[in-house]
């Protein structure tokens, strides 16, 4: 892991937001110890240290978010059908979803003798032997003999989660909203169905709710805090109905839930990828400049020997008296011309570039 694959990835670091190669969280391993399973052997999983994985640069987001002040987010008029089955990055999308409180979720197919459903199988991410045959010769060996083996490499964790030890999301059950009996294949000659369903579920979310869900609020503006920039809606009450227990669940753009010390955080990644992004806007800028330079004089370099070619070959054919010499006159000039544009345009690149 550490040498072929954390190698050539780049994270961030959770607590400042920096941005470290992959193979800097495994200079510090870190242990979660589950204790002893019914055989009398230890369960102990080793882990490099936690680190965001998600893309920080969310500064398109944030401005497009900016738009909508007027639009509250609205999840109980957001449904996910989900059969159970996601994996990866489908999984990641309804798990941290699931935990955001952003929708509901509704879950279909499955087997209809169990009660228990799982919103989606496991989040963590995978990487295929055709990504890695360059670079490892079991994968390459792998592709060879004509397989490809896709594998997980990536665990996920919820940082909310109060347990100790930490669980990575794939072993923790996020279990539906609601289930809709449906269990056939699906295809696009029931889509009408889903859509018959997602009515009745939004109906129904207007006044009831799920109460083993406490993260799907009913947002409203009803729900005022102490702290102008904090948002929320109403709870699920034990009876299946929306309480008037306000809970916070967001707020405001540039800042974060923080739900352990219930309170709003500056966005440290939002700050500091927008300072990356302008650096590494500039870096960019600079190189681009520089390589685009660098071919204009190549370019330049070939119109001079042109022109020198047509220079030589017009003097050849004046000294023979060849009455047809000014023809390569009129030849050579634009290649001169040429040359010495090409010339100035790439010493504006370079200066612009330095």
């Amino acid at each position: 892991m550490k040498k072929y694959i954390a190698s050539f990835r780049e994270y961030r670091t959770l607590d400042t937001c920096d941005i470290k190669s992959g193979d800097y969280f495994f200079d510090k391993y870190e242990i979660d110890d589950y204790g002893v399973e019914e055989h009398g052997q230890k369960i102990k999983h080793n882990r490099t240290q936690i680190f965001s994985a998600t893309d920080t640069n969310r500064t398109v987001n944030e401005n497009f978010k900016g738009d909508l002040k007027t639009k509250i987010r609205k999840p109980q008029e957001i449904i996910i059908f989900t059969d159970g089955y996601s994996f990866s990055a489908t999984s990641d999308f309804i798990k941290t979803t699931y935990l955001a409180g952003g929708a509901i979720i509704v879950g279909f197919n499955g087997n209809p003798n169990f009660e228990t459903f799982d919103s989606s199988q496991n989040p963590a991410s995978v990487i295929g032997t055709q990504n890695m045959a360059k670079i490892d010769k079991v994968s390459k060996t792998i592709e060879d003999l004509g397989f490809t083996l896709y594998f997980t490499y990536k665990e996920y964790f919820d940082i909310n989660y109060e347990g100790n030890p930490q669980i990575p999301l794939e072993f923790q059950i996020h279990e539906i909203d609601e289930r809709f009996e449906f269990y056939q294949k699906y295809s696009d000659d029931y889509y009408n169905d889903f859509l018959e369903e997602a009515h009745y579920i939004f109906e129904k979310y207007k006044t009831e709710c799920n109460p083993k869900n406490k993260r799907l609020l009913l947002i409203t503006d009803e729900c005022v805090f102490d702290n102008s920039m904090m948002h929320g809606g109403y709870e699920c009450g034990s009876d299946g109905k929306w309480s008037k227990t306000c809970v916070p669940s967001y707020c405001d753009n540039g800042y974060i839930y923080d739900s352990k010390t219930n309170t709003c955080i500056e966005d440290i990644c939002l700050i500091k990828k927008d300072t990356d992004t302008d650096n590494t806007d500039d870096t960019d800028n600079i190189k681009t400049n520089s390589k685009e330079a660098i071919g204009l004089f190549v370019s330049s370099m070939v119109f001079f020997g042109l022109f020198l070619i047509s220079l030589v070959l017009y003097i050849i054919a004046c000294c023979n008296g060849w009455d047809k010499a000014n023809y390569l006159f009129f030849i050579m000039i634009p290649f001169l011309i040429l040359g010495i544009i090409l010339v100035m345009v790439a010493t504006l690149k370079f200066h612009f570039s330095a």
